[in-house]
This record gives C-alpha cells, sequence and structure tokens, in this order.
C-alpha cells in the first residue's frame, strides 16, 4: 500500500491537532480555525507542493475557502441562525406541546416528522439546539424518560438532511464537486423522492421500535431550571384570558398551567379549572424564565415581556443580590430599581418558603443577600448592571426572540430553498445570491407544598 506524501501526512497531523484543540475548553473555536488557516497557509508557503498535474501554494489554499460549497453552507447556517433568532420555529414549538400533551406517542411523532423536515433545509445544529430544551422540559413536565425521546429525534434530523441538496453540509460539497468535476448540475429536490424512502422507514423505526430499546433514564438526572414566582393583574387588555376558565386557558397553553393561585377582591382562590377569569384578578405564576416568556407570548401579557419590536435587543438575564448590596433589607417597591436600572423586575426567586405561608405583596417582601432577581431590559441595560456594585449577573442571559421579523426570515429560507428547486435549476450553490392596569411583581420562587406555592 502506498503512503500518502509529506505533504499529505502534514496536512493531516494539521488537522488532527485542530481536531484536539475544539475539545479544549481554554481555546475558542474561532481562535483554532483562525490559527489552522495560518498554520495552512505558511506551510504551503514555505514548501510549496509541485506535481505533474498540479500545484498547491499559499493561494491555491486561500482560494479554497472561496469554495462555493464551503460559501453555501456558511450561509445556510446564517438562514438556520435567522430563523432560531427571530422566533420564526416557535409556534410549531408550541402545537407540538400542545400534542405531547394529549398523546405523547403522537407527540412523539410530530416531533420526528417536524425535527425531519425542518433538518432538509435548515443545518442540524440550531435545530437541535431548538429542539433539546423543549423536549428536556415536556419530559420535566409530564415525567417521561428524556432517553426515548431525544435518540429517536436527534437520528430523525440526521435522516431528514437526505432529503435535499442543501440538507447537509455533505450534500452540498458531494454535489459541488461532482459539478466541478463536469457531471450534470441538480437541483434542491431532484433525489428528494428516492430519499424521502428511507426517510419513512427510518421513521417508523424510530417511532414505534427505538424508544422501546432505549434505556429508562430518570428524569432527575436533568438539572432542574431556577423557578421564578411572579404576579400579573388582569383587565381588559388580557382578552385571552378575562372570560375563561382555567381548565380553558390551559388547553389554550397545551401544558400544565403555571398558575398558583388566583387574587380576587383580597381574597385568595385555588386554581380550580372550573374558575372564571375575571377583570381585576391577580394571577400568580410560577415557572422557569421559559415558561413565562411561553405564557406571556401565547396569551399576549405584555407586562410580562415588552414587545420585542420596540426593544429588538432585548434579553433575559438573572442578577444575584450580593452581601454588601445597599439593596439588603429593602422593598422592591421603595428602592426604584426599575427605574434607576432601565430594566423589569419579572420575578424573584429567594431560596425560602416562609414568605409562600404569609403571602405578603412581593415587592414588599425586604430583599436578602442572595436574593436572586429575573430581569428583563435591553443588551446595553442588562450589561449595564455588570458595573452595578453588590450585583452580580450570573451567566445565564437569555437573547428574547425577535418575533416581528419572524416571517421575513422564513421568507427569506422559502426563497432559498424555492430559487434552487425548480426542474432543471441550479447546483445547490446558485440559490445564495438569490437570493396599564397589569404589572407584575416579583416573588419567591421555591418548592413547597400547599395551595399558591411555587413547586419546583
Amino acid at each position: 500500500m502506498e503512503l500518502p506524501d509529506t505533504h499529505a501526512l502534514v496536512t493531516l497531523l494539521t488537522a488532527a491537532g485542530a481536531f484536539y484543540l475544539y475539545t479544549r475548553p481554554w481555546m475558542r473555536v474561532e481562535m483554532v480555525s483562525v490559527l489552522l488557516l495560518l498554520v495552512l497557509l505558511v506551510i504551503f508557503h514555505f514548501f510549496p507542493y509541485f506535481s505533474r498535474d498540479a500545484q498547491l501554494t499559499e493561494v491555491e489554499v486561500l482560494g479554497s475557502f472561496g469554495h462555493p460549497a464551503l460559501v453555501a453552507i456558511c450561509c445556510l447556517m446564517i438562514l438556520a441562525r435567522g430563523l432560531t433568532v427571530t422566533g420564526a420555529l416557535e409556534p410549531m414549538v408550541r402545537l407540538l406541546t400542545r400534542l405531547w400533551g394529549l398523546n405523547p406517542l403522537l407527540g412523539l411523532l410530530v416531533a420526528i416528522l417536524v425535527a425531519g423536515a425542518a433538518s432538509a433545509f435548515i443545518n442540524d445544529t440550531p435545530l437541535v439546539v431548538l429542539l433539546l430544551p423543549v423536549l428536556l422540559g415536556l419530559a420535566q413536565r409530564t415525567g417521561t424518560s428524556p432517553s426515548r425521546t431525544l435518540m429517536p429525534v436527534a437520528f430523525a434530523v440526521l435522516a431528514g438532511g437526505t432529503l435535499t441538496a442543501i440538507g447537509t453540509s455533505t450534500n452540498v460539497l458531494v454535489l459541488s464537486i461532482a459539478g466541478d468535476l463536469g457531471m450534470p448540475s441538480m437541483g434542491v429536490f431532484d433525489f428528494t423522492r428516492i430519499a424521502a424512502g428511507g426517510f419513512a422507514v427510518a421513521l417508523v423505526y424510530l417511532w414505534l421500535v427505538a424508544p422501546r430499546l432505549l434505556p429508562d433514564a430518570p428524569v432527575a438526572g436533568i438539572a432542574a431550571a431556577r423557578r421564578y414566582e411572579a404576579e400579573v393583574e388582569l383587565n381588559a387588555e388580557h382578552r385571552r384570558l378575562v372570560g375563561r376558565s382555567l381548565g380553558r386557558v390551559q388547553r389554550a397553553l397545551g401544558q400544565k398551567l403555571p398558575v398558583t393561585a388566583v387574587e380576587r377582591q383580597g381574597a385568595e382562590l385555588g386554581p380550580d379549572e372550573d374558575l372564571v377569569l375575571e377583570a381585576g384578578d391577580v394571577l400568580r405564576l410560577c415557572d422557569t424564565p421559559e415558561g413565562l416568556r411561553e405564557f406571556a407570548a401565547v396569551f399576549g401579557v405584555r407586562e410580562l415581556v415588552r414587545p420585542a419590536e420596540q426593544h429588538p435587543d432585548m434579553r433575559l438575564a438573572e442578577v444575584v443580590i450580593g452581601n454588601d448590596s445597599p439593596l439588603v433589607g429593602r422593598m422592591l417597591s421603595n428602592v426604584r430599581f426599575e427605574e434607576t436600572h432601565q430594566v423589569q423586575v419579572i420575578g424573584r426567586d429567594n431560596g425560602s418558603t416562609d414568605l409562600l405561608h404569609s403571602r405578603p405583596p412581593a415587592r414588599e417582601v425586604p430583599l436578602s443577600a442572595g436574593d436572586v432577581l429575573l430581569v428583563h431590559g435591553s443588551a446595553e441595560q442588562v450589561a449595564a448592571l455588570h458595573s452595578v456594585a453588590g450585583l452580580m449577573v450570573i451567566d445565564s442571559t437569555r437573547e428574547l426572540p425577535r418575533t416581528p421579523r419572524a416571517p421575513v426570515a422564513v421568507l427569506i429560507m422559502a426563497g432559498v430553498g424555492g430559487g434552487g428547486g425548480r426542474p432543471g435549476g441550479p447546483p445547490p450553490r446558485a440559490p445564495l445570491p438569490r437570493g396599564g392596569g397589569g404589572g407584575l411583581r416579583g416573588g419567591p420562587g421555591r418548592e413547597g407544598g400547599g395551595r399558591g406555592r411555587c413547586v419546583g
């Protein structure tokens, strides 16, 4: 067997070194990628490769990074990022949550279908990142094992990527190289009918067989997210809530309702599903930041999260009160925290159940060292909290989806797919150039028993 020449061996060793550095936490992925390019340029500048058929210098190495297939892959990842950042796929995720609540087996089937169909146009990694917290959250809410769901959906994403020419990076690269070698160009959907047969077989296996072969891992293995208690006073603007029973509201949400109690005219009522909500009622909510944001999005509770079209770079962040903070011992209603820092306090977690027994207004409870505030504000406002004495912004800042731009992201993705999918259309590289009364008051969010408690 003929061994690779010196240039090939050095290139392979360089690639192996790059893969090793990719796994090191002290080296950023971007830095490793730039170093890899720099090393290759240096090698082929001082030791160029020459043969009877071709030559390879630093010019050709740098030019290969402009290959249409590589550019196509990068652009597809940008398009997929646009779908996730704008929240364009969130309605689909909410529908999946509702179906899962009705029938887990039907929910798994729809999850596999959605994951496979979406991966035909979206890069696998951002799609899995989007679905992962949803599937883990469903497992926690329903008490089912996530191991029987995550693996089938992950393989459905891989299988769905074979349906189109832009579904996977491999498809883009192979078809582009084939075109360079003189083979006829293929459109985005030219081999979809052939690949659909294999995907159908994989669908049945992943839906009915694979979950039964996987171990039943306990849900307790999943780290529980911090839960916050918040309150919202209903008024005439909450048309999706006022006049509806809690049972009807829960069915509209498609999952367990995060309402722990309803306060009406000073009296606290239990979360009875037959209780009809009225204007002036105060809903006590307890959920994770993602759960509170989802509740606000489904029912149009603008007090919970401000409209993204007014603040396109909004963030959710968790802020810890330090021992040396001047806020310790003072109440949120007196310190004017929101006015001073231009952020909105959505919820509070103080790790105590005593407050849940007495049920005082959340803003009238003195702050303590170690309390965690869930705040909402622009990227600049949240970043400014890092420099405030006695406050620590922990590393869990969340970028809110820019929902008003979601239709634009969907149209762009549809245009890219349609531009290269016409009969006799160009290869995958060609589509790229075408191309009030309400208010929230934070409250404790730890586990406790009894009515009105925030159970984690």
